[in-house]
């Protein structure tokens, strides 16, 4: 997972100082209070965390459990929405029933739903077999369907571009685009980096999030 951020000069497109943080979900022991990772992240919610045994191409891995509850790992620091240029993410899920997820940069790590300002990818099989992209600002929702469909263990490459040209937000699964949003991207807003998951039934639902 990573995040690239920056700040801008007289309000010139493109930044002049720039920060990337990168965790690899490798190196240290596991954490399940207080800091999470290399990058210090942190639980809100009741969500639970695991190390889970890396894979072929897939060397550092950790999991996100609900269990009839909602939270979310993030970054327990926040972003101003203006100055956030990029996020990187892989993820699988292994049961896609009763249950929502969003990941991405959020103004709050307490919820799954759509509610929270930023701009995230965001599932819920109860009305969309496929990742939604969500713009959202203090006033409305853009939602977009991307046209891919989750299926259960596969695992997904999440990128979202912050686009200052246009300006847009870009939404690429696997590498390719798959929705631009024009609308309702908040400029102003505190954003965390967050994977949030909520389980709506008595069974554990469990989010894997990989390096990148």
């Amino acid at each position: 997972m990573y995040i690239i951020a920056g700040a801008l000069q007289n309000n010139v497109v493109g930044f002049v100082t720039r920060t990337v943080l990168e965790d690899d979900f490798v190196d240290g022991a596991l954490t399940t209070t207080g800091n999470i990772g290399s990058l210090g992240m942190g639980i809100t919610g009741t969500v639970t965390v695991a190390n889970v045994s890396g894979t072929t191409d897939h060397p550092g891995i950790f999991g996100i459990t609900a269990n009839n509850n909602v939270g979310s790992v993030n970054g327990g620091r926040t972003f101003l929405s203006a100055n956030i240029e990029r996020f990187t993410a892989i993820v699988r899920q292994t049961d896609i029933t009763n249950m929502t997820m969003c990941i991405g940069l959020q103004s709050s790590g307490t919820v799954a739903d759509e509610s929270a300002q930023g701009y995230y990818f965001s599932f819920n099989p109860a009305t969309d077999s496929h990742w939604r992209t969500i713009t959202r600002d203090g006033v409305d929702i853009e939602s977009q369907n991307s046209t891919v469909t989750v299926t259960s263990t596969n695992w997904y490459l999440l990128d979202i571009v912050h686009d200052f040209n246009t300006p847009s937000i870009k939404f690429y699964v696997n590498n390719a685009l798959v929705t631009t949003h024009l609308t309702r991207i908040p400029t102003s807003q505190a954003l965390l980096y967050s994977f949030a998951l909520d389980s709506n039934e008595a069974v554990a639902k469990v989010m894997d999030v990989d390096y990148v």
